[in-house]
């Protein structure tokens, strides 16, 4: 589905519920850091020490942006029994070599072995490893756009929505965003977002909660005519 929909947001809120934990999180809150090359041999020993205890800490990891194939490798191995949820990482999905890694990942087999057979950027990690964890793959690309391989060997949600079931979904949503707001200032907002559907240039989650914090900025008493002009502009 399109950006703004709110699949990051629901992804992570599942996880959470379920009681799942941030790996990134985790390792933060134990205030372990990666081993840099500045590092002398004190601190090193510090470090491997503070990661081996943090080990199986953390349930799930989240990875954004741009992977190279050797990098999606890595990642799947340094993670292979959490949970890994690439989100905006469309690269994985367009390179040849990073999907036939995400194959091995994605396999139905009892057993998903995913190898890598050459020795370059990943010489340090063996050559083949089991992955036993789980992959979710949140996409503003269109399904029919996504490679076979991989679709076929996932299940699938498509979200694409018009913009008035893109409302009814925030409607739902609407008690969990923004917490610190009262719930009267946000519905105020959303309602203001239904009443120009019409005339917005992007309806999503962002450009709601960017009328919300107009809404609840006290000294703007003709918040609605700047939240109207904040939606139709092209920025």
């Amino acid at each position: 589905g399109k950006g703004g929909i709110g699949k990051t947001y629901t992804v992570l809120d599942v996880l959470n519920r379920m009681g799942k934990v941030d790996w990134m999180k985790a390792r933060a809150e134990a205030g372990v850091t990666e081993i840099d090359e500045s590092d002398d041999d004190e601190v090193i020993e510090e470090k491997v020490e503070a990661l081996a205890e943090l080990g199986a800490s953390g349930d799930y990891v989240v990875f954004k942006g741009y992977a190279t194939a050797a990098a999606l490798y890595r990642l799947l191995f340094e993670h292979k029994h959490r949970i890994v949820v690439f989100d905006d990482c469309d690269s994985i999905l367009r390179d040849e070599t990073a999907v036939n890694v995400l194959k091995g990942a994605l396999d139905t087999y009892e057993e998903r072995w995913i190898s890598w057979n050459t020795n370059a950027s990943v010489s340090d990690l063996p050559a083949a490893f089991k992955f036993e964890g789980q992959v979710i793959i949140i996409s503003n690309s269109e399904m029919e756009r996504v490679n076979e391989a991989v679709r076929t060997r996932c299940m699938k949600v498509d979200v694409s929505m018009s913009p008035q079931q893109r409302v009814q979904r925030m409607r739902s949503i609407l008690p969990r965003l923004m917490p610190d707001v009262p719930q009267p200032l946000k519905e105020d907002a959303l309602n203001l977002l239904e009443r120009n559907l019409d005339v917005a240039v992007d309806v999503s989650f962002r450009s709601l909660m960017n009328i919300i914090k107009i809404r609840v900025e006290p000294d703007m008493p003709d918040w609605e005519d700047l939240a109207v002009y904040t939606l139709t502009q092209r920025w």
